[in-house]
């Protein structure tokens, strides 16, 4: 568990093992909604945090009506393990990932500045990549910082991976201490430049000998 001293802020039980899911509802697919009820079912005693949708009620309103079908189906009471925030300021923001324990990628549309602003706080990521870019973001992230251990090849490989992280606290502090030892490769990375400069250089070269 992470430093728990404004967990009460923002309505969070103080030993509970939080999980921030903190990117934009929409891109929360209905098809992995299980996940939080299985995870739930291991864990017990866990939370997981999603933010409210800042353009309507409505699609925050139907996204817990799903998790409550989906935690009934394991005879779980949603109130016990989700809580939704209200949009949050920077601030707040800030202070939700620094007492948060896990972030969860969201799959088949892979979350890309909420999980800078993890890494930036050392928390810990889950992902499981997909087929496409839009699904590889994080797996990207992780892979730069060689941090393969919170890859998932699985849905099941997923839950494994944050169950294991929310119940094993020193495996937690290795793997967010390799976070803050390895996260100026993604901050200070300047490869992408470079090969766009070659890229433009070489067009630029091309161009000139065909025209000379």
């Amino acid at each position: 568990m992470r430093a728990n001293s404004k967990r009460e802020t923002f309505g969070l039980r103080a030993n509970a093992t939080i999980y921030l899911c903190s990117h934009q509802l929409p891109t929360h697919l209905p098809q992995y909604d299980d996940i939080y009820p299985r995870i739930s079912r291991e864990m017990r005693d866990c939370q997981f945090v999603f933010i409210s949708s800042p353009y309507s009620s409505f699609i925050t309103d139907q996204f817990r009506l799903r998790l409550i079908r989906k935690f009934s189906c394991y005879n779980l009471d949603l109130e016990d393990h989700i809580i939704f925030l209200p949009y949050l300021d920077k601030q707040q923001y800030r202070a939700i990932n620094n007492i948060s324990d896990v972030f969860l990628d969201t799959m088949d549309w892979s979350a890309c500045n909420s999980a800078f602003e993890a890494i930036a706080c050392n928390l810990p990521i889950v992902t499981l990549p997909g087929e496409f870019m839009r699904s590889r973001h994080v797996f990207g992230i992780l892979k730069m910082m060689g941090l393969g251990e919170t890859i998932a090849s699985t849905i099941d490989e997923y839950v494994e991976l944050a169950v294991r992280l929310g119940k094993d606290a020193q495996w937690r502090r290795q793997i967010s201490d390799k976070i803050a030892a390895n996260k100026h490769r993604i901050y200070r990375d300047s490869n992408c430049i470079i090969t766009l400069e070659n890229f433009l250089k070489s067009v630029v070269k091309e161009r000139f000998e065909q025209n000379s």
